[in-house]
């Protein structure tokens, strides 16, 4: 145990990236967890305890497999799919130039039958 209060440190912020300072002196947030803790006791070796800690290691593997770009797909813009959006946004456009209420709007479910789009549904 260290003899002085023990401070995060530049070189700290470079080893662990995911912790930030709290707005209390001595304590750290982990951004990945969400919790708050000390490091005047031992700034390195804490922040080594609490990476092995179930809770953050948890937060970490829920972190890493629900990533939004997992229900993308990267697809390429053509003259086709700007078309495509072009057209997309048209009705909205419209329905709120024209203060239409988009509680009028909910039965018009068969405009997709107006566009003329070669695209799959």
């Amino acid at each position: 145990m260290p003899k002085r209060r023990c401070i995060f440190t530049p070189s700290l912020k470079v080893e662990f990236r995911f912790l930030r300072d709290s707005d209390e002196i001595g304590k750290v947030l982990c951004i990945v967890c969400k919790s708050v803790f000390s490091i005047e006791n031992g700034s390195r070796s804490v922040s080594t305890q609490h990476v092995k800690q179930k809770k953050h290691l948890l937060a970490v593997s829920s972190s890493s497999s629900n990533k939004v770009t997992n229900f993308f797909t990267n697809v390429q813009s053509t003259n086709e799919s700007k078309r495509i959006a072009a057209e997309e946004g048209l009705f909205p456009y419209h329905t709120i130039i024209h203060n239409h209420s988009f509680r009028s709007m909910d039965c018009t479910s068969i405009i997709k039958k107006n566009f003329v789009c070669s695209y799959k549904m």
